[in-house]
């Protein structure tokens, strides 16, 4: 897990997380280490403590360009109607402008009120996250996710 969480962190560009992510897991192997061979060995273990942590972490893909926006559709739950209905999610992202959104549709599943899409859209835009502009010229735009019933 701390590998997996320096590398990570280093594609971000966050170095010192990185780091210490590198440091936890170079301790622990030597902590490992010592205990495999004192076991071989027929040495006694020394007194432990243990430690609980908890490390959040946000998935990132890293295969989605800088001008691309990537949205997972996953699964809609308890929708209105009977248990026959035919669902699709329509998706609107404000890019390039929220005046000419971009649309797209997931396909259709059929007779069920939860259904489980797992559908990946891909739009395209001006999305440079390198830039960062003052906070006051920056507006925000939302998502806008319809549920619908086919015909």
């Amino acid at each position: 897990m701390c590998n997996r969480n320096k590398e990570y962190f280093a594609k971000m560009g966050d170095i010192n997380t990185s780091s210490k992510f590198e440091k936890y897991a170079t301790e622990g192997s030597k902590d490992l280490n010592m205990l495999r061979v004192r076991w071989h060995n027929g040495d006694n273990i020394p007194t432990y403590r243990t430690e609980t942590r908890t490390f959040s972490i946000v998935v990132s893909n890293f295969d989605v360009g800088i001008n691309e926006l990537q949205v997972d559709v996953v699964k809609a739950l308890d929708l209105p109607g009977k248990a026959e209905i035919d669902t699709y999610i329509r998706v609107e992202v404000p890019l390039p402008s929220s005046e000419a959104p971009q649309r797209k549709k997931t396909k259709t599943v059929y007779d069920t009120i939860n259904p489980g899409m797992a559908f990946l859209l891909f739009f395209l835009g001006n999305l440079n996250l390198n830039i960062h502009p003052p906070q006051s010229s920056t507006s925000r735009s939302s998502l806008r996710l319809t549920g619908s019933h086919a015909p």
